[in-house]
C-alpha cells in the first residue's frame, strides 16, 4: 500500500484570510487587558441602594472617559467605613468629607484631585409642630443622625462639649431616614445638610453647624499620575453630561473646582478620640 502525502500551500488564501481575522481580534483582546479597574469609594452618607444610584453614573462616567474602569465601593456603615479607610491599601479613589480627606493626604498621602464647591453645614432640626425646642433642650433626648465618625455627628456633638450631658443618637442611614425617625416621633430632632433643611417643609432649624469644606476626590498613591491626570480631564469637562449635572445637584454641589491640601488641613482633628486615629 502506497501512502501519499498532499503537499499543504503555507500560504493558502484559507490560512491567509484566517491570519487577517485573528490579527485584529488579537489588538482588541490586548486593548482590553490594558485597560485597568480602579475603586471608586463613597462615604457610607446614605442606604447603599441610593448611593449606588447615585454614584453608577459617576463610575460609568469616568470609565467612558478615561478608558479604564471604574467600580463603586460601599462600606455598611460609618464605623465599617473607618476601619477600611485606617488600614489603607482598600481604595483607588474616595469621594468624602473634609476630616476624612485630611486624615488620608496626611496619614497615607492621598492626592486631592477635585472638591465640591462652597462649604458645607449641617442643621439640627425638629418639626414645626413642636417648634420652640432648643438645642440645649436635647440633652438625653433620642436625635436621628448619622453615625460616628460621619461629619454631621462629629459636628453635632461639638454643640455638646460636656461629656456627661449628651442628645442619644438614633443612627440612620441618611437625612430622608433622619426625617423619617422625625415624623415617626422615635426622635426628637435629626441632624441633616442645611441645603436639605432648606427644602424639607415640615422641620424648622434650631441650630446648625460651623461650616466645614465640602466634599473632596482623592486618589491613592498607588494610582499612576496619568490616569489622575485624565480624573481631572473628565471632571473639568463634566458639566457637559446631564447625569453628572444631576447628581451634583442631588449632592447640592454647584461646581467641582480644583482643590489644594491647604483648603483641608486641620479639619482630621474632628478625628481626635475617634477608636484608632
Amino acid at each position: 500500500m502506497a501512502f501519499v502525502f498532499a503537499h499543504r500551500n503555507p500560504d493558502s488564501p484559507q490560512r491567509l484570510v484566517r491570519r487577517f481575522l485573528v490579527i485584529p481580534l488579537f489588538f482588541v483582546l490586548v486593548s482590553v487587558s490594558d485597560a485597568a479597574t480602579y475603586t471608586l469609594a463613597i462615604e457610607p452618607s446614605d442606604s447603599p441602594s441610593r448611593l449606588q444610584q447615585l454614584y453608577r453614573p459617576l463610575a460609568d462616567y469616568l470609565s467612558r472617559s478615561t478608558g479604564e474602569t471604574f467600580e463603586v465601593q460601599l462600606a455598611p456603615n460609618f464605623l465599617a467605613y473607618w476601619q477600611r479607610v485606617k488600614k489603607g491599601g482598600a481604595y483607588d479613589f474616595i469621594i468624602d468629607s473634609a476630616h476624612m480627606t485630611d486624615y488620608r493626604i496626611k496619614e497615607q498621602k492621598f492626592v486631592p484631585l477635585m472638591r465640591g464647591a462652597g462649604n458645607v453645614t449641617y442643621s439640627v432640626v425638629t418639626l414645626k409642630s413642636g417648634a420652640g425646642t432648643e438645642a440645649k433642650a436635647l440633652v438625653g433626648k433620642n436625635v436621628a443622625s448619622l453615625g460616628p465618625p460621619s461629619m454631621p455627628y462629629l459636628l453635632f456633638h461639638k454643640l455638646y462639649p460636656n461629656p456627661l450631658r449628651q442628645p442619644k443618637l438614633v443612627p440612620v442611614e441618611g437625612a430622608s431616614a433622619a426625617i423619617d425617625e422625625l415624623r415617626s416621633n422615635n426622635a426628637i430632632a435629626a441632624v441633616i445638610p442645611s441645603q436639605v433643611a432648606q427644602h424639607t417643609d415640615d422641620v424648622i432649624v434650631i441650630a446648625e453647624t460651623e461650616a466645614v469644606p465640602n466634599l473632596a476626590l482623592s486618589a491613592s498613591p498607588t494610582v499612576p499620575a496619568h490616569i489622575q491626570a485624565r480624573v481631572v480631564e473628565a471632571l473639568n469637562n463634566a458639566s457637559s453630561d446631564p447625569e453628572i449635572v444631576e447628581l451634583l445637584d442631588q449632592l447640592g454641589i454647584s461646581e467641582m473646582t480644583p482643590v489644594d491640601a491647604a483648603q483641608y488641613q486641620g479639619q482630621a482633628s474632628l478625628l481626635e478620640g475617634m477608636w484608632g486615629f
